[in-house]
């Protein structure tokens, strides 16, 4: 199936087989792209994203387990439960990387490496804004008997807001050059 976005660049064929039955087939004609990596970099660079959204996953994640008090503040939850959605999609990209190096369609480089551009700076944007809340409610809110865990919270969130960042020093590295 042709997404909506990608279907200029297709032509619908028909063709008649022995039964005389016809047969639609959506043939790619539109604009290739290359990736200015080798072979070897462009496997590096899947693997790379690999390793640093499963530790964003992970610390994110371990994040949410800290008990602290911000987390009953919605300006603290939600940007943290608002991360997951980009998330998927940051981890979804990554995944979509090819592993080869070759020309690409319009629809392989857009469900890859320009989604990991979007949506890399989309999650960075909800976790700052969470990372800016747990910060007022310290300065704030906060009870000063009780703030430890806090800290343990926040850290977790300035180190994948971290990695986010190198996600993005990674992409911003690639270009993607239309073929002739």
């Amino acid at each position: 199936m042709v997404r909506k976005k990608y279907s200029d660049d297709y032509e619908v064929v028909v063709k008649e087989d022995e039964k005389g039955r016809e047969k639609r087939t959506a043939v790619y004609r539109g604009d290739y792209f290359e990736v200015d990596l080798d072979q070897k970099g462009i496997v590096q660079f899947k693997n790379t994203c690999l390793l640093l959204i499963s530790l964003i996953i992970v610390f994110h994640i371990g994040a949410g387990f800290v008990t602290t008090q911000g987390a009953n503040q919605f300006y603290i939850s939600l940007p943290y439960a608002f991360v997951y959605f980009p998330m998927i999609y940051l981890a979804d990209s990554i995944w979509r990387c090819p592993k080869e190096n070759r020309k690409f369609t319009r629809k392989e480089i857009g469900l890859s490496y320009e989604r990991i551009k979007t949506t890399s700076h989309i999650v960075l944007s909800f976790l700052l804004i969470g990372i800016a809340g747990e910060i007022i409610f310290l300065l704030f809110f906060s009870d000063v008997v009780n703030y430890g865990m806090d800290y343990l919270y926040l850290a977790l969130e300035i180190l994948v807001g971290i990695l986010i960042l190198a996600v993005i020093k990674l992409q911003k590295q690639i270009s993607i050059i239309k073929s002739a």
